[in-house]
């Protein structure tokens, strides 16, 4: 980088068949200010990132290069002031990012001047711009659910052709017509949410600014491999019927993102991939029905917490009815983190042996 004459950003490295690029840019003019080289440098970021977001979301750091000297010395060190990574993506601010990433750079500078050790800026060297293409987690176009999932009639997932299938997942709850997967139903009621400000693919973190431009709530789920336990699977004599489901039930509902609090439109939404890395939305229109099987085997209608997926049903012993109940295991479950608590498998037994290693030391 010392040998670079050019006063422009030159792409000085490239990995994984160009997915990982880093570009450097050469103090060639002898600026003496880190806030004037930055904003000289700034229309050639924004170029540069521009040009690869329109390919694919990304993330992408700065580091700031300096040398720094004791006065009356000619005792140097090389110092670099980074920010973190940080995604965008196409619908984001560039010109706003870059602020951001420069009131970092200008705090981490000051902080190490602040520390009194004696040096003071002699030079700025460079910037070092790191650019990152990656695929984060969100939608693309129809793929089908695995049969298990589909034959539970707990779903609607549209047949689209293109990127948005969360914008259908969306709308398919205002669709009340037969065959409610087919794409000509949304032709007319595209314009019920501002959709403006998403990227597609839609990722976690894009719901959230739907969320709160729409003033809707959103959960998702996703699905992954394995068999359902239980407390009761070894008590309870499995019926023909769900001893035939059971050969087919490998796959395990559990949240990804679920809201603190349910707005009057809310809506249960499931992401899933095909095994190749594609990802698709559909709409859960009955999540008790679509996680019951996981759950619990008597089959009775529950009440289900979206979120640990604790389930109630009938009126307690105490005379509490299930209603009740769940809202206070609420209050308690809303601190925590999504999760679906799985049990061991059944007659798998946990024994502590070593007692002696539970006794205090003699010394």
């Amino acid at each position: 980088m010392s040998v670079t004459t050019s006063p422009l950003f030159i792409q000085t490295k490239s990995v994984f068949n160009g997915l990982c690029k880093e570009y450097f840019k050469k103090n060639i003019n002898k600026i003496k200010t880190c806030k004037e080289f930055l904003e000289i440098s700034k229309p050639e970021m924004f170029q540069i990132l521009s040009n690869a977001v329109n390919n694919s979301p990304l993330k992408y750091n700065i580091k700031l290069e300096a040398t720094y000297i004791i006065p009356n010395t000619d005792i140097k060190e090389n110092r670099a002031f980074k920010t973190h990574a940080r995604c965008l993506y196409k619908a984001d601010d560039i010109n706003y990012s870059l602020e951001l990433d420069f009131l970092k750079i200008f705090q981490e500078k000051e902080e190490m001047e602040h520390k009194g050790s004696g040096f003071s800026l002699d030079s700025i060297d460079g910037i070092i711009m790191n650019v990152s293409l990656y695929k984060p987690l969100g939608g693309s176009s129809y793929i089908p659910l695995p049969e298990f999932i589909e034959n539970k009639k707990a779903t609607i997932n549209v047949r689209n052709n293109d990127d948005e299938c969360f914008k259908y997942s969306v709308l398919a709850k205002h669709v009340n017509s037969a065959h409610p997967e087919r794409l000509t139903h949304y032709i007319g009621i595209q314009n019920m949410y501002d959709f403006s400000n998403l990227n597609f693919p839609t990722t976690l973190n894009d719901i959230k600014k739907f969320e709160k431009k729409n003033e809707v709530s959103v959960n998702v789920y996703s699905i992954k491999q394995g068999e359902p336990t239980y407390k009761n699977n070894v008590k309870k004599k499995i019926s023909k019927k769900n001893f035939a489901e059971s050969k087919f039930n490998k796959y395990i509902i559990y949240p990804l993102k679920v809201c603190d609090d349910e707005l009057n439109d809310h809506h249960d939404l499931l992401l899933f991939d095909d095994g190749n890395g594609r990802q698709h939305y559909c709409c859960i229109t009955n999540l008790t029905k679509l996680v019951g099987a996981q759950i619990s085997r008597h089959g009775h209608t529950t009440l289900l917490c979206k979120r640990c997926f604790k389930s109630y049903w009938g009126i307690s012993r105490w005379g509490v009815t299930a209603e009740q109940r769940l809202k206070n295991h609420k209050m308690n479950c809303n601190k925590n983190k999504p999760t679906v608590p799985l049990l061991p498998n059944p007659n798998t037994f946990l024994k502590f042996e070593n007692w002696g290693h539970s006794q205090k030391h003699p010394f």
